[in-house]
């Protein structure tokens, strides 16, 4: 059995505040906030990895870019040059022999500079294309819905989460708008938040429950996307708001509002979690 602490998780050292006198276990808010957050930091994650390599990419398609455009130029003018030389031929040679002449030696330049600007934009065209198709394809890596493996990968790596935990997380702020319940606030650097609960220790067995399949203890909660900020928490009133464009739609108590959120899904199971 872990220890409990009053309002207080390891969570990667991140910064957690508390509010009035919530006791959680610290393995319980441990695997709370990793629960809330993992989906999240693989969709960072991807997001990131992908957006370093894309402008790697995207320096890469510029140069080649400007290279394929030197060798369109080159070949332009090694045409008009020759296409001149054919002209001035005709026109000022003073007879056939001189013009051939000239004319041979003009195409003999053009046959070469024309061949090389050929197969430079030939080899050039490829790569470019290549660097084109890598670049859509990371792009739809970073626009993944459903990071599924970046997050199985984070999970399995103590340090990784802990890295991720002081990157991208604020603070977590610990309520208590019932008795019964604890209510976990995790704010994200870029504003967003995500909400889940835990049973406050004295009443923790109600949330417990026992996977058979995988002989794993896991607990059952609030998980609640709130990046839009659709919800509010008053810490005075202790009553939750729903609300549309800033203005308030709906009023709940802790009662009403757990029915509300179980209605719409946002309810599940998490497992303890140690950071050692």
């Amino acid at each position: 059995m872990g220890r409990s602490y009053k309002c207080a998780g390891r969570t990667g050292a991140c910064k957690v505040k508390c509010s009035a006198g919530a006791s959680v276990l610290m393995s319980k808010l441990d695997g709370l906030v990793l629960k809330l957050c993992i989906d999240k930091f693989a969709k960072y994650d991807l997001q990131q990895k992908a957006k370093g390599k894309i402008q790697k990419l995207d320096t890469g398609i510029e140069e080649k870019t400007r290279m394929f455009n030197e060798y369109s130029a080159r070949q332009k003018e090694a045409t008009e040059n020759y296409t001149t030389v054919l002209k001035r031929a005709i026109r000022y040679a003073r007879d056939e022999a001189e013009a051939d002449a000239l004319v041979a030696e003009a195409k003999e330049d053009y046959d070469r500079v024309s061949a090389e600007c050929a197969a430079s934009l030939e080899r050039i065209k490829a790569e470019l294309d290549g660097l084109k198709h890598l670049r859509r394809s990371l792009s739809d890596i970073r626009d993944s819905k459903t990071p599924s493996k970046k997050s199985d990968e984070i999970m399995s790596d103590c340090s990784l989460v802990k890295d991720y935990i002081h990157e991208y997380i604020t603070d977590i702020v610990l309520y208590k708008p019932d008795e019964s319940w604890v209510l976990v606030i995790v704010h994200f650097v870029d504003g967003s938040e995500r909400w889940g609960t835990i049973k406050n220790e004295r009443y923790k067995k109600s949330e417990l429950r026992q996977d058979d399949l995988f002989d794993k203890v896991k607990y059952t909660g609030w998980l609640v996307n709130n990046d839009g900020h659709r919800f509010h928490y008053d810490k005075e009133s202790r009553l939750f708001s729903e609300l549309k464009y800033g203005k308030a739609i709906g009023e709940y108590s802790f009662a009403a509002f757990d029915e509300l959120v179980k209605d719409k899904g946002m309810f599940g199971e998490f497992a303890p979690y140690d950071f050692k």
